[in-house]
């Protein structure tokens, strides 16, 4: 039988503070949850235009909705990551490969790679779905290393 409070032992602060994940290839992404008060708020307010449609049983069309999670991925859930690139300079390292400089976080920044990237944007929301991502025990394990 499978123990119910360890498989759903889920972190309220890691959730509404953001955790840190890995995601793959060395990246990693600073989340927070779906479900949290910040993302439920901006939530609200990017819906807040399809009120009428909603309000008649209607769904948001299909453009709209991916446009919103978007959004929501880029202004909320999303809130760091280690991202680098070759630097514009055309600099090398001593080893011959283009010397790499840090992408800063910004939520447009997010947004424009969530867009350019589509992997990029499911693994981010892969990691967001998760349910390993905000248990409690993970991130007390974490904190002791």
């Amino acid at each position: 039988m499978a123990n119910f409070k360890s498989n759903y032992n889920y972190d309220k602060i890691a959730a509404e503070e953001g955790i840190v994940t890995p995601i793959g290839g060395g990246i990693e992404v600073k989340l927070r949850a779906w479900d949290s008060a910040h993302t439920k708020a901006l939530r609200a307010k990017l819906e807040e235009p399809f009120k009428a449609i909603t309000r008649l049983g209607k769904e948001i069309p299909e453009d709209d909705r991916d446009e919103i999670n978007k959004k929501l991925l880029a202004g909320s859930s999303l809130l760091g990551w280690n991202l680098t690139e070759d630097d514009a300079s055309g600099e090398l390292e001593s080893n011959g490969t283009p010397k790499q400089v840090d992408i800063p976080f910004s939520a447009d920044r997010a947004y424009a790679l969530l867009i350019e990237e589509p992997q990029f944007s499911r693994d981010v929301i892969a990691a967001l779905m998760a349910s390993e991502t905000f248990k409690r025990r993970e991130r007390e394990e974490d904190a002791k290393n």
